[in-house]
């Protein structure tokens, strides 16, 4: 019976094909159900094409090694069937929680490398139903009851995802004790399954011997409660899959939620949203978060776009862990970057590149050249990175590469005095553990450029002016130095014969061998791609990196104040 189930469940699932060879990733503790699963497999390898590796994880936390080890070897010899010991990480935290999402991370990472089909785990009926009444008694929703899901999918890096899938879950404890007995199956029994200090023990060991004494058909009312909310959690998350699309959305900076269509969401939608976002981000709130999280939305507490995050998790030392940040008008998740241990400072050589290791960062100031004929009209919008500017009066200046510092000032333009460089940052909406790490270009405490918000009024390009620099910010360290400027071509001189035909032809003509140069020279000239007059309009002063401002005022070079009647003084 307990055979067949196992073969039936991996039919469902499109495996034990006859070609290609079906290949399965075994998660393999050495435990009594696990030891079941894997005698199973070796089984089904008798009758089908399958191929099976089982992976037993180390998580390291008991100092030496693991007494189960040996009897893995040996079980996994006894079925041939080849084994490999994944060790965790020595960070990894000391909980259920965190040794789960390792563990499947792991196996998942492996099955990959293996181009195997699934993983698989044996978790089987009996949990099913300890699971369901642990969430009962804590507290729990509709995704709660569920309980256990035979297939679950975890997202990696991979283009291919590998699925886990649970093929004893009908399968009740006692039945594979069972099968443990009557095939004399050596399992490691782990002590720590009697801790009745741990919430799930005392239910197994305690809590439903006592619901059973009261009420015989318990675990088969808990199972078949788990079935109905799994096949209703199906109906309700294909229900909301339109709104889903709606309100979800991914860019360059990763998934989000669009906050204004979610606000036009009714309370039960924006829950079961808001949840399924933040599942899919490997959390999992509890309902008094997710209403916490949904008020925070809402405005509730937050005053500006000052506090426009939440914290969600706290990390396993205590400290902050995940935010949830509300910046134009997108929800994201986000995690904080590492303290910088100083504010990292270098001295910018013009033209460049100039590193900031700290930030990973390289800054360029190439001079710009007439003789390259750049425009620099229309601005592009999309590149946020760069900007034409009027750098003449700072070249000769000590000027700084570095993050912000207290009492930075800067002068936004069409500003006739500077603001404090953090109420500008407010003002902008940058989220507070991302102001440390912006990269600004600097002359003591005055900012000259804040890369993707703007540059300082003091580099603005005035009207019938050309640009001095194109100011660069990229990505990496290792940039090859900028190209040398442009050569002037060297004129050829004029002979004495070329140049006495040169005036005979003028005679001829009527005009000057200099009007007759440049009436030749203006007939044959192209039109020049950069024009101060037409061109080089307000625009190209304005910081090209900047999402906030589309256009800035012209500014006009005003002429001296004349009266309109000179004789009256």
């Amino acid at each position: 019976m307990i055979l067949e189930a196992v073969i039936e469940n991996l039919e469902m699932e499109g495996l034990l094909r006859s070609a290609p060879r079906t290949h399965l990733v075994l998660g393999y503790s050495g435990g009594a159900d696990s030891t079941a699963l894997l005698f199973l497999l070796n089984e089904i390898k008798q009758k089908y094409p399958l191929d099976v590796t089982a992976a037993y994880f180390n998580h390291r936390w008991r100092g030496q090694m693991p007494e189960e080890l040996p009897l893995v070897h040996r079980n996994c010899l006894q079925s041939n069937t080849p084994l490999v010991v994944i060790q965790a990480d020595l960070n990894l935290a000391k909980t259920e929680n965190a040794a789960r999402h390792a563990r499947y991370r792991q196996l998942t990472q492996l099955a990959n490398d293996l181009h195997a089909d699934a993983v698989l785990t044996a978790h089987h009926a009996d949990d099913q139903i300890e699971t369901t009444l642990f969430r009962i008694l804590r507290g729990t929703g509709i995704d709660g009851l569920s309980g256990i899901q035979k297939r679950l999918e975890f997202e990696t890096t991979a283009e291919k995802t590998t699925p886990v899938l649970r093929p004893l879950l009908e399968v009740s404890r006692k039945t594979i004790s069972e099968y443990i007995r009557q095939h004399q199956l050596e399992y490691f029994n782990d002590p720590t399954n009697q801790d009745l200090d741990r919430q799930r023990n005392r239910i197994r060991n305690q809590i439903l011997p006592i619901l059973e004494e009261a009420f015989p058909q318990v675990k088969n009312s808990l199972f078949r409660l788990s079935l109905v909310a799994d096949g209703d959690l199906q109906i309700i998350e294909k229900a909301i899959e339109d709104l889903w699309g709606k309100t979800y959305g991914q860019d360059s900076e990763g998934p989000y939620l669009n906050a204004m269509r979610f606000n036009q969401l009714g309370l039960p939608y924006q829950r079961r949203i808001l949840k399924r976002f933040l599942t899919r981000q490997d959390i999992h709130p509890d309902f008094q978060t997710v209403e916490d999280l949904l008020k925070f939305i809402q405005g509730s507490g937050r005053k500006n776009m000052d506090t426009s995050l939440k914290s969600i998790v706290k990390g396993e030392d205590g400290k902050k862990g995940r935010f949830l940040s509300l910046y134009k008008n997108k929800l994201r998740l986000l995690s904080p970057p590492e303290e910088l241990p100083a504010t990292p400072v270098v001295p910018v050589a013009i033209p460049g590149p100039v590193p900031l290791p700290e930030l990973n960062v390289s800054l360029f100031a190439l001079p710009w050249y007439e003789s390259e004929k750049i425009s620099i009209s229309p601005i592009r919008p999309n590149d946020k990175q760069q900007v034409y500017v009027n750098l003449s009066q700072f070249v000769d200046k000590p000027l700084e590469l570095r993050t912000r510092r207290p009492g930075d000032k800067f002068q936004p333009i069409g500003m006739d005095v500077p603001v404090r460089f953090k109420k500008f940052l407010i003002n902008r909406g940058v989220p507070r553990f991302e102001r440390d790490r912006l990269p600004v270009l600097a002359l003591g405490n005055q900012i000259l450029w804040a890369p993707g918000l703007g540059i300082s009024q003091q580099l603005v390009i005035q009207k019938k002016t050309a640009p001095t620099h194109l100011l660069q910010i990229l990505p990496g360290l290792d940039h090859p130095p900028p190209p040398p400027p442009p050569q002037r071509p060297i004129e050829k001189e004029e002979d004495e014969d070329e140049h006495d035909e040169k005036l005979e032809s003028s005679q001829k003509s009527g005009f000057t061998p200099i009007e007759d140069e440049l009436i030749e020279a203006e007939a044959l000239e192209e039109p020049e791609e950069f024009s101060p007059e037409t061109e080089l309009h307000a625009d190209a002063s304005v910081d090209i990196s900047s999402p906030f401002e589309e256009s800035m005022p012209i500014l006009e070079e005003h002429e001296p104040f004349e009266p309109e009647h000179p004789e009256i003084e």
